[in-house]
């Protein structure tokens, strides 16, 4: 017999490959990572594919390849894939003012350039997601 199910509510963690943030998902998954791009010259031409940005994740399953503008979630177990945007943003709903354990934000401002920071739970520190600055505090 067929039946019915819903999948659990959760919160997970995950970050957006844009083609520019490679070492934010490096520091997310906690390793080095193959990340492949056009040529410096060629990357702001509109016409190249997403699929001309890819970073390899370890999977449970072995490497995966994923392409610019693909999530990449770090599972209940602690595990990490890619997820095409357009499944990831039929099944995910961004949590607002998510705590994390010392009742800060998980989301802050930077105090130096005051772009969005995130919190990374692998290294337990806040990080700042604009390319240009480096700004980083950790939480005990």
């Amino acid at each position: 017999m067929i039946k019915k199910y819903r999948k659990r509510p959760m919160v997970i963690e995950a970050v957006q490959w844009n083609g520019n943030n490679a070492i934010e998902i490096m520091l997310f998954i906690g390793k080095e990572l193959k990340v492949s791009k056009p040529p410096h010259h060629m990357e702001f031409n509109e016409n190249i594919p997403n699929t001309a940005y890819t970073i390899v994740i370890p999977t449970l399953n072995g490497d995966v390849i994923a392409s610019k503008g693909e999530y990449i979630i770090k599972g209940v177990q602690g595990e990490f894939y890619p997820c095409k945007s357009d499944i990831f943003e039929a099944t995910y709903e961004l949590v607002e003012k998510e705590k994390d354990d010392k009742n800060n934000l998980m989301i802050k401002i930077c105090p130096i350039c005051k772009s969005i920071t995130h919190y990374n739970s692998y290294f337990k520190a806040y990080m700042c997601l604009s390319s240009e600055c480096t700004w980083m505090r950790r939480v005990n």
